[in-house]
Formats: structure tokens, C-alpha cells, sequence
């Protein structure tokens, strides 16, 4: 087996879990199990033969925004995800696999000619619509329809649909992880509420968090310290709630059909608004991205929570009772977070068949995800392997047996997942929200009230977006002229 020298991993977001210290001891017990047994079964094909000798980059799961092994034990980890990799190799042996040494967006490097193959698209920020505006991915598919591969059946059709853009497909999703609702038990106990039903809707929800937010008052009224229910889940913990809340009022942050235009002046969007802002004014919620310090304090009593963060909550949770429970029902259903964590073929790569077969196998083959699953607890996008998530859980972390992890699958199921921004801008995405949060902020100082907040962000946004967008047209009509990409730079000669 080729060997693959050690490469240094920096993580971009190194709070996503606590440790994974102790996940990579669980890794090199699987490290055997990874090259003898996970695969075997899967039965590689004869391989094919090898027309010419290719070099494929792959931008490979530990190195993106689940960043779970430090930069020393990146190369353990590298070592046993290549192990991952036999049955691919053994099918293409004119395939030289080569992992992508960096955590950093490599958008620069694929404009420039020398990005992986197999790209990431990480963020949460519409990476997909970013990335093909510029024309740095493939379109999937005719790949699909020609390797007849049924994305029905393989993948969650919300989760999939985070990766579409228009009628084309262009990434496949790498995992795919929802919410959940974590509820301290021992502090109900203590103030005599009920635990919130086994499934609710947003008025269950609105009810049953006034009812706790008035007994956590009567408790605590000798005490400065605040005191919440429960939170409103917000983009990277800010003042503007989440795309997924506005979509299930039938409204939205951006019009996912015409990125260029906000849907926050819209009935449906204004309701979702002045309700999730009413409990925050209300003293009842607070805006968060994660599980606050007060929860183990008991002064907040229920937090919404993302699937990714279930080895930090065994953890940090263990002094409480406590215990997961499904996020409310909205008007238009059961919407709810997914995250963009992608995987798309480089439009520059030069092997684009054999980066189609690489991507295949590592996205919508059971053997390579259930092995991102092992290594790192991956939540999957692959349906087949979502009860073996919750097992794997219950395995490597015993005290989340009985706390209700199976929510988080079980509404994989009916659930229809929203991006974090529930889209993103074309034109000037970051220009836009900076506007969005900004009035959103000023709601929560009472200085504006939803519908006017909202109405203003609808006409900035759109005079910005419009504007935006002309320039960008007008941008790729003169890069037309000139060979501005990549290599295709090397083919004009110099001093002409």
C-alpha cells in the first residue's frame, strides 16, 4: 500500500467539540478494523484498466469545519481515513490519492489552477451558490444519470437540495446534522414544571416557555443573575434568528429562487419575526447559537442544540439530569437547521471522470462514511447509516443512553433542513447581512419594530443586491476578453 507522508492540520473552528483526544484512542482501534473489516464485504471490483497514471487531491473530512484532531494527531488520522480509501484504490490502481494538506477554503487556489479535486465547500454561507456563481464547480448531473444512482434513496432529499443550485446539482452533502432541543430535567424538577411532550408545535413551545420563564422568576426573584426558558437559535449566535425559522412560516431571508432578493417584508416572514421576537423582548428567550453556561446552572432551561455537538454535551453536561427532545413544529412543518458542509468537483480539475468515481465513493458509499462515522462520529447524510449513528453515539459515550439522541435521525426523516442563513445572497452576501443584522439588533434595543426593521432590510437589501449584480455581470462580460484562469494564463505569450 502507498504511503502518504504526514501533513499539518490546522482547525478553523476548534470549539466544535472538546476533545478529540480521546476519540482518536477509539480510531486506532478501528485502524485495523478500517484496512480487514469495515470494507471487506463490500467487494471491490476488478480494477479498471489503467489508461494513464492520475494524481487526485482530495480535500479530505477531518480537515474541514469538524476539525476533531488536533494538528498533532492529524496524521493518524490521515493515515487511517487512507486506509478508508482501499476499496477505491483497489478499483482504480492507476489513481494516485493524495490528501489536501490544509483546512483553508481553497477557492484561491482552485482559481488559480493548483486547488484539490475533491473541494469542501464550508461555511454556512451559501458555499454552493458562492462557488458556482464563479464557475469553480461541476455539475453533477450527468454523472448522476449516467452511474443511474439513486439520490432518493442515498441521501435525505433536504439535505441534497442544500446542494442544488437552479436545476443543477453541484456537491454532494458530506454529513448532515439537525437540531434538537436539550432540556434540563433536574431543573424543572426543582421549580415544578412538566417536561415539554415528545413532540410539539411552536405555540406548544411559546406556552409551556412563559409557564417556565414565570416559575424560574418566582424562584430566582432574590437573584440578579438572568434567567431564560429557552433560546431562539441565531446565525453564529447574533441577533437575527435563523433562515430555518423563517422558512417554516413560509416566509424567508433570502428568495432561494432569485438570490438576489430578501423575503423578510413578506406576511409570512414578519409573523415568524414578531413571534420569535416577542419571547426574546419578553425576557422569556435569549438569542444563542449554543448551550449557554446558566443551563448547568440552572438558570436556562431549555437550548436549542446543533447534532455535531452531542460528545461536547456528555461532557460538559453530566452534573444535571437532562435530556433531548425534538425542536417545535412551525406553521409550514418540521424545518430545521442543516449544515453546508459539501463536497464538489474542482471545474479546473483535469481527471474530471476519476474525481466523479472518488466523490462517488466517498459521499454516497456506505463503506467510506461509515468509516468517517468511526472515526470522527460524522452525523451521516446517508440514510442507511443513521441508526448506526445513534448506536456508535450510545458506544463510544454511555451516559447519552437515555438521553433521547435518536431525535436528532428521527426528524431527519421528516424534516425539510435549512442552510443556517436559509440561503445566501448573490451579489454582496456579506454587505447584506451586515444590514440584516443590524436592524435585527435594533429590534432587540427597541429601537425599530419587526415590520419597520423588516421593511427597511427588504429595500437596502434589494437596492444593494440589484446593484451588486449589475456589476457582476458587467465584471464577467470584460473577464471574457482575457484568459484569467489558471493555466489558462500560461497559454498567451509573454509580452503580448
Amino acid at each position: 500500500m502507498a504511503k502518504i507522508a504526514p501533513q499539518p492540520m490546522v482547525s478553523h473552528r476548534q470549539d466544535r467539540r472538546t476533545s478529540r483526544r480521546q476519540m482518536l484512542g477509539v480510531a486506532a482501534a478501528w485502524g485495523a478494523a478500517l484496512s480487514g473489516g469495515i470494507l471487506a464485504g463490500c467487494g471491490p471490483a476488478a480494477p479498471t484498466k489503467a489508461a494513464q497514471r492520475v494524481t487526485l487531491l482530495l480535500q479530505a473530512a477531518a480537515q474541514g469545519s469538524y476539525a476533531f484532531a488536533s494538528p498533532a494527531e492529524w496524521p493518524q488520522a490521515s493515515r487511517l481515513l487512507y486506509d478508508a480509501t482501499s476499496a477505491f484504490r483497489a478499483k482504480h490502481p492507476s489513481v494516485d490519492l493524495r490528501f489536501w494538506g490544509t483546512t483553508a477554503n481553497p477557492v484561491a487556489e482552485v482559481i488559480a489552477g493548483t486547488g484539490p479535486d475533491i473541494v469542501q465547500l464550508q461555511g454556512g454561507q451559501g458555499a454552493v451558490g458562492t462557488w458556482v456563481d464563479s464557475g469553480l464547480l461541476v455539475d453533477l448531473e450527468p454523472y448522476v444519470r449516467k452511474a443511474n444512482l439513486d439520490l432518493k434513496s442515498t441521501f435525505a432529499s433536504s439535505a441534497l437540495a442544500v446542494a442544488r443550485n437552479g436545476a443543477s446539482l453541484y456537491a454532494f452533502p458530506y454529513y448532515s446534522e439537525t437540531m434538537a432541543m436539550a432540556v434540563n430535567e433536574d431543573a424543572l424538577d426543582a421549580i415544578g414544571v412538566a417536561y415539554p411532550p415528545p413532540d410539539w408545535d411552536y405555540k406548544q413551545w411559546a406556552q409551556w416557555s412563559r409557564e417556565v420563564a414565570a416559575a424560574l422568576r418566582a424562584k430566582g426573584a432574590s437573584s440578579s443573575a438572568p434567567r431564560f426558558a429557552t433560546t431562539v437559535a441565531t446565525i453564529f449566535g447574533g441577533p437575527v434568528p435563523a433562515g430555518f425559522y423563517f422558512h417554516g412560516w413560509g416566509g424567508g431571508i433570502v428568495d432561494m429562487r432569485d438570490r438576489t432578493r430578501s423575503l423578510l417584508d413578506t406576511p409570512e416572514s414578519v409573523a415568524c419575526g414578531e413571534f420569535l421576537y416577542g419571547l426574546l423582548l419578553e425576557g422569556v428567550a435569549q438569542p444563542a447559537q449554543l448551550i449557554p453556561p446558566a443551563f448547568v446552572a440552572g438558570r436556562q432551561i431549555a437550548a436549542a442544540d446543533q447534532q455535531g455537538f452531542v460528545m461536547r454535551d456528555a461532557l460538559n453536561l453530566r452534573a444535571v439530569k437532562w435530556a433531548y427532545y425534538p425542536m417545535p413544529r412551525w406553521p409550514r412543518g418540521a424545518y430545521d437547521f442543516t449544515n453546508e458542509n459539501l463536497v464538489g468537483i474542482n471545474a479546473a480539475t483535469k481527471n474530471v471522470e476519476a474525481a466523479w468515481e472518488l466523490l462517488a465513493f466517498i459521499c454516497a458509499s456506505a463503506h467510506y462514511q461509515r468509516a468517517l462515522m468511526h472515526l470522527f462520529l460524522y452525523p451521516p447524510a446517508l440514510k442507511s447509516l443513521w441508526s448506526e449513528w445513534v448506536a456508535e453515539v450510545h458506544a463510544v459515550a454511555p451516559p447519552l443512553k437515555g438521553k433521547h439522541v435518536e431525535v436528532f435521525t428521527a426528524r431527519m426523516q421528516d424534516n425539510l433542513l435549512v442552510p443556517v442563513y436559509g440561503g445566501s445572497f448573490s451579489g454582496s452576501d456579506a454587505q447584506a447581512m451586515n444590514i440584516v443584522t443590524n436592524y435585527c439588533a435594533q429590534i432587540l434595543a427597541r429601537k425599530v419594530d419587526v415590520p419597520g426593521a423588516f421593511a427597511a432590510i427588504t429595500h437596502e437589501v434589494n437596492k444593494l443586491e440589484l446593484r451588486a449584480a449589475q456589476h457582476q455581470t458587467a465584471a464577467k462580460v470584460e473577464q471574457a476578453r482575457y484568459p484569467a484562469r489558471g493555466p489558462t494564463i500560461a497559454t498567451v505569450a509573454p509580452g503580448r
